[in-house]
């Protein structure tokens, strides 16, 4: 089989994402050679690869790797998939961060929002999640990524910082409602529902972070969290009535409520 026929049989972008990630072809290298035939276990692994996609396994966990803002990650199943979106919260974080700031990670799963920021500000992170699959994860990708400053610890939210303070809190929490369970993207029933679920609104963790948040912020602390693209004003509402000022709503690449950011007031 030449490449031209294999790209009839699934989305040729996924395909040839994975070609170059398997075996090292270029794009422009399969574009210019469609007539290229493919070695036998080549095309083994192509038609298994089009076969699990055909039962909605994600190409991150088929890959083992994915790529997110300028950082390469290993990611696996029971790991939330680093999203676009979510790049949009670190660009946030890092333009907001100063020299020696001490910042908390609510939720790390593949570590990537940390080592975002370790790998682009001069902080001490603290990165949380309470699954120890994500910790040994993350702890993985900082060594591939020759990243250092960032203590992971196993924790329920602020469990294991208890009297600590922090000058910033990020975090991409679940937030999708249980009632939309049922209307989502076959892909996602493989990502941990801890992950993405959070209740009949979808707030329930997001309402824990806020209302804890004064306990570990210090005056003028910047919370940012990634929201749903419905919940911008509840989001907002929230912060207001724990003491947060100078809130500000941003929106995702489809013009979509998708990243709060709150201060404390001093």
């Amino acid at each position: 089989m030449v490449i031209s026929d294999l790209f009839k049989l699934w989305d040729k972008n996924e395909l040839t994402i994975a070609l170059n990630h398997f075996y090292g072809y270029k794009r422009e290298e399969l574009l210019l050679n469609p007539n290229r035939e493919l070695k036998p276990d080549e095309l083994e692994k192509m038609l298994d690869l089009i076969e699990k996609r055909k039962k909605h396994i994600p190409l991150q966990y088929i890959l083992g790797k994915w790529w997110f803002y300028d950082i390469e990650v290993e990611v696996e199943e029971g790991v939330l998939i680093p999203r676009p979106e979510t790049e949009i919260l670190v660009e946030k974080a890092i333009a907001l961060t100063k020299p020696g700031m001490k910042i908390l990670e609510i939720g790390t799963g593949t570590g990537i929002i940390a080592i975002s920021l370790a790998k682009h500000t001069v902080a001490e992170i603290i990165a949380v999640d309470i699954s120890e699959r994500c910790i040994d994860l993350s702890n993985r990708n900082v060594s591939l990524n020759n990243i250092s400053g960032i203590d992971f610890r196993k924790s329920d939210l602020y469990e294991a910082v208890e009297g600590l303070k922090f000058d910033m809190i990020v975090s991409n929490p679940p937030y999708i409602s249980e009632n939309e369970r049922d209307k989502l993207e076959k892909e996602l029933s493989y990502e941990p529902e801890n992950a993405l679920f959070s209740g009949d609104d979808g707030l329930d963790i997001i309402r824990e972070i806020i209302y804890k948040a004064v306990y570990y912020l210090n005056k003028k602390g910047i919370i940012i969290i990634e929201i749903g693209f419905d919940q911008g004003e509840a989001v907002r509402d929230l912060l207001k009535n724990s003491n947060f000022t100078g809130i500000e709503l941003i929106k995702d690449y489809n013009g979509l409520d998708r990243v709060v950011v709150g201060r404390l007031a001093g």
